[in-house]
């Protein structure tokens, strides 16, 4: 496995499929239970994030979109390897109390946000 492959959303990686645990069935079953609702799903956290005026927290985005954490967590994080969101410099409490990175859409040049 090259380092690329453990990033499927790189336009350089040898993966195609969701990412998954390859030695769990069950987390391989679920990467390929979700691979057509990708696109849908990314959409999703960036439409919530384009609307949300200070960005959002990986709980923000779940509750903003009505998807569970694990798949709003997962979808960001394959936004932020395509360069379409970025930490931004601010935290909020969770839920919890604790301490969570506030995500945004990043910028480009002409003070508009990363296309689709």
């Amino acid at each position: 496995m090259t380092q690329l492959s453990l990033f499927p959303s790189h336009p350089d990686s040898e993966a195609t499929a969701a990412p998954a645990q390859r030695h769990s069935q069950t987390s391989m079953a679920a990467a390929e239970a979700i691979e057509p609702h990708l696109n849908k799903l990314e959409r999703m956290v960036m439409d919530y994030l384009a609307k949300a005026k200070d960005g959002g927290t990986d709980e923000e985005v779940a509750l903003g979109t009505g998807l569970r954490q694990e798949t709003a967590r997962a979808r960001r994080r394959e936004l932020v390897i395509m360069g379409k969101v970025i930490k931004s410099d601010k935290q909020r409490p969770t839920s919890s109390g604790r301490a969570a990175t506030v995500w945004i859409l990043k910028r480009i040049p002409h003070g508009g946000t990363t296309p689709p």
